[in-house]
């Protein structure tokens, strides 16, 4: 997942790879929509993942079937 950042709104800069899907065990396959959000001097990013599998597939994991995750990093 890249970030963007501009002092201006007008100029961007393209930070690279803030974080992969490497990072996070359960997002494999994508990450998308994105948000940060500041408390108490602290950055939280939130965002959306798919990793899909089924039955059939080596990752498949019956007690994580139906959980939903949320990852929140500080």
């Amino acid at each position: 997942m890249d970030a963007f950042s501009s002092s201006d709104l007008i100029a961007w800069k393209k930070h690279e790879r803030i974080i992969d899907t490497v990072a996070i065990d359960w997002a494999r396959k994508a990450m998308w929509a994105p948000s940060i959000i500041e408390k108490d001097k602290q950055y939280f990013l939130f965002f959306g993942a798919n990793d899909i599998h089924t039955t059939e597939s080596p990752h498949w994991n019956p007690e994580r079937a139906m959980r939903i995750n949320m990852e929140v990093l500080v």
